[in-house]
């Protein structure tokens, strides 16, 4: 946690080493931070006051301080006679700066950090609605504005409660949220209206609505804090800084069962914002004078051994190659192009053993970059006109093939300054479709390896989205979006129609907790089929999808539908919930 709060120290304030950083490239700030002096303009400092640095401090700067393998941290002279650290400038977005363009305006910090708190915001809004429906952005805006009220809208976060009446039982349940942020998202996280003036960010908003009225879990706890008969005192924790590593999942709920026993569930995704494929990366160190690890070293080597050993192949026979290099991009394109090697003779190899415990190797990894090898965490990333969420898991699919239809390819991405940097294509030799990606990404702090997934990679993983595609036969319906699996459409109907889930749903859940409080077997045929039936023709006739509401499931959907509404709901009813 000390590491974590001074990374942000520093990456939020102008020590020489911050303004260095990119010398000699376009985005070179020494000019910028030189020009500023020279012409008499204020700085910003990190208490939000504003100071003038002595003219007479130009020469000194430019020929002492920022200059390659400066370590200090100097007090520069102000016009107002002091002096001030060069820490206690801030970072402003013309220096890269989170939170202001390069010209000043406010911007969002980071919509990826800050939608965290937005999916805790929504999970609250989805538990606490009552009776218990799917929610909007009327919910969400009612829930942030009342956060900003009660913890207010500067700092890194804080907690609110809400009170839920549960009208059957004459109870009322109590609900927290605690939104825990880098200081610049929560600002944004609290200002609703700034958040949803931001094209990209409102689009992520709007996704994010639909994936959480769309996802099992809060619809779930959400039926059963509603209907349980007790007074539950639930928390909703969206945590993004007390530990921004070692894990995947960012969002969880705590709550007390009937034991009195107190449960943790986290909602087991890791959270993408935008656009990009990656999901991974492997650093190997730096490229400045002052690094302690630098990539072209015994140090990097180590680490770009690991990097390829942990996908199953074996790069140390050019480690004298790497390090006798001229310098680090020859060294990179030196590792890469034996990585290369090495895995195209897996991939073409004649013995399927080998090349199963290969590719063994080679996807245990990548789910160790996705999900660090839990099971249970799946990957949703919101883009500005969908949603999407994978499963690694489906992974696996691969190793039961007879044939890997997967080729390999080695290419090159061209950098500003006209370098280029190598990279790793595995691809579907059948269609051309690129599967993943590993490519080198260099900048003198930090020289580091990203793990990209391609369009096959999202076709083999992904369980659910809010995209249309062309087998789906149904049409996209106002009330619960595009969507298509039509057992999953099926099961949202089910649980969030009031109608349905009241008059059918839900008694239907009551007989199958009584049969087996009666030590019976639940008998899916009379208990569970009339529900499904009366559902998919009032889901039919609702949205006017076929003729006959066997034209749009058959009945291997109607026995998976069954066995979803079975797996899902068995352990509230074995806890006796539904009363």
């Amino acid at each position: 946690m000390v590491a974590f709060r001074d990374f942000i120290q520093e990456a939020s304030d102008l020590r020489p080493a911050e303004v260095n950083k990119y010398a000699g490239r376009p985005d070179d700030r020494i000019p910028v931070f030189l020009n500023k002096v020279s012409q008499g303009a204020k700085f910003a400092t990190i208490d939000g006051k504003e100071v003038i640095i002595d003219k007479s401090e130009v020469e000194r700067l430019k020929n002492e301080i920022l200059v390659p393998g400066y370590k200090g941290i100097p007090a520069l002279k102000t016009t107002d006679g002091t002096e001030i650290s060069m820490k206690n400038l801030a970072k402003t977005g013309e220096f890269g700066g989170v939170g202001q363009s390069k010209t000043g305006e406010r911007i969002l910090a980071n919509r990826g950090n800050t939608l965290e708190g937005v999916l805790g915001a929504l999970a609250l809004a989805r538990l606490t609605v009552r009776p218990s429906r799917r929610v909007s952005e009327v919910d969400l805006k009612k829930i942030i504005t009342d956060f900003g009220k009660q913890a207010g809208v500067k700092g890194t976060g804080g907690t609110i409660t809400v009170k839920a009446p549960e009208e059957q039982a004459n109870t009322t349940d109590t609900f927290s949220l605690t939104v825990k942020l880098p200081e610049k998202n929560y600002i944004d996280f609290a200002d609703y209206d700034f958040m949803m003036a931001d094209k990209q960010m409102a689009g992520f908003i709007r996704n994010a609505v639909a994936y959480v009225n769309e996802a099992g879990i809060v619809d779930r706890y959400a039926k059963m804090f509603e209907s349980n008969g007790k007074a539950d005192n639930v928390a909703v924790i969206a945590d993004g800084v007390s530990d921004m590593t070692g894990r995947k999942t960012d969002i969880f709920m705590t709550y007390t069962d009937e034991n009195g026993e107190k449960q943790t569930k986290r909602f087991d995704l890791s959270l993408k914002a935008g656009t990009t494929n990656q999901f991974g990366q492997a650093a190997v160190g730096a490229d400045m004078p002052t690094s302690k690890k630098k990539a072209h070293s015994e140090y990097g080597w180590a680490a770009y051994k690991k990097i390829f050993g942990d996908f199953g192949v074996d790069v140390s026979s050019v480690g004298n190659a790497y390090l006798n290099a001229k310098g680090i991009e020859q060294a990179i394109d030196i590792a890469y192009n034996e990585a290369y090697t090495k895995f195209k003779e897996e991939l073409s190899g004649n013995d399927d053993n080998e090349e199963k415990k290969w590719l063994k190797q080679f996807i245990s990894n990548i789910k160790q970059h996705g999900t660090y090898n839990d099971p249970n965490v799946q990957l949703a990333q919101f883009e500005q006109s969908k949603y999407y969420v994978l499963d690694f898991q489906r992974l696996d699919r691969l190793l039961s093939r007879d044939k890997l239809d997967m080729g390999v390819r080695l290419g090159y991405t061209n950098s500003k300054d006209g370098t280029k940097w190598p990279r790793i294509d595995f691809v579907n030799i059948v269609d051309g479709k690129m599967f993943l990606r590993i490519r080198s990404k260099y900048s003198p702090s930090k020289v580091t390896n990203l793990i990209e997934k391609g369009p096959y990679f999202k076709e083999i993983t992904t369980v659910r989205k809010n995209k249309p595609v062309k087998e789906n036969m149904m049409k996209p319906t106002q009330d619960f979006g595009p969507n298509f699996n039509i057992v999953d459409d099926l099961h949202v109907y089910m649980r969030n129609n009031d109608s349905m889930y009241r008059k059918k749903y839900f008694p239907m859940l009551c007989a199958m907790q009584e049969e087996l409080k009666a030590g019976k077997k639940i008998n899916a045929k009379t208990i569970m089929m009339p529900t499904i039936k009366d559902a998919m023709e009032a889901y039919n006739k609702q949205y006017n999808l076929a003729e006959k509401y066997s034209d749009i499931i058959t009945d291997e959907d109607v026995k998976t539908l069954c066995k979803k509404i079975y797996t899902e709901e068995i352990p509230l009813i074995k806890k006796g919930v539904y009363k």
